[in-house]
């Protein structure tokens, strides 16, 4: 839910993980990341998905999604809150979370698109630069994931993470395009 996906023309700045396979012969393991929210660009509370899986492809408890100027919010069924707006100014984008509810720690992952990332004080510089701020104490690394560019085709990906605690109420991201 609220996942975003930024492209600059034909090259992919924040990617989707995509799909894997459905029947992956000797990747199960496909089966749980690709799906989970952990694999999209979006916020994760108290590293828990936001709706409990009933089967395979069933999920329970959809947040409640509304709409927001520039963007949307959503409420899960614990009780959390996500509100994401998306501004753009020229080659500049800004990415605005806030969050409230019972939650403990949070979660941000941005999926990047290919190139030498490397991670700096307050985000990552590659082909692109993203830079993220808080209002609590934060802790940012540079991990890696997995991508689907294609059906059955699975390679590596960067993501960024950015983990905080409670008390946090808004994240801001700003990519700068190369």
């Amino acid at each position: 839910m609220l996942h975003f996906e930024l492209w600059d023309g034909d090259r992919p700045v924040l990617t989707d993980a995509g799909t894997g396979a459905y029947n992956p012969a000797g990747q199960e393991w496909w089966l749980d990341y690709f799906p989970a929210a952990a694999a999209h660009n979006t916020i994760t509370f108290d590293g828990r998905e936001p709706m409990p899986r009933l089967s395979r492809f069933l999920l329970a408890r959809w947040p409640r999604l509304r709409p927001l100027p520039d963007g949307a919010a959503l409420r899960d069924g614990r009780g959390n809150r996500h509100h994401r707006q998306v501004r753009a100014e020229g080659r500049s984008w800004t990415v605005l979370d806030t969050v409230s509810g019972p939650f403990h720690a949070l979660t941000l992952r941005w999926r990047l698109g290919p190139g030498a990332w490397r991670l700096r004080p307050g985000g990552v510089e590659g082909p692109d630069r993203l830079r993220v701020t808080t209002d609590a104490p934060l802790h940012i690394t540079l991990e890696e994931g997995w991508e689907s560019p294609a059906y059955g085709v699975v390679r590596p990906c960067p993501v960024l993470a950015v983990r905080a605690l409670a008390p946090i109420t808004c994240t801001a991201t700003q990519i700068e395009l190369g």
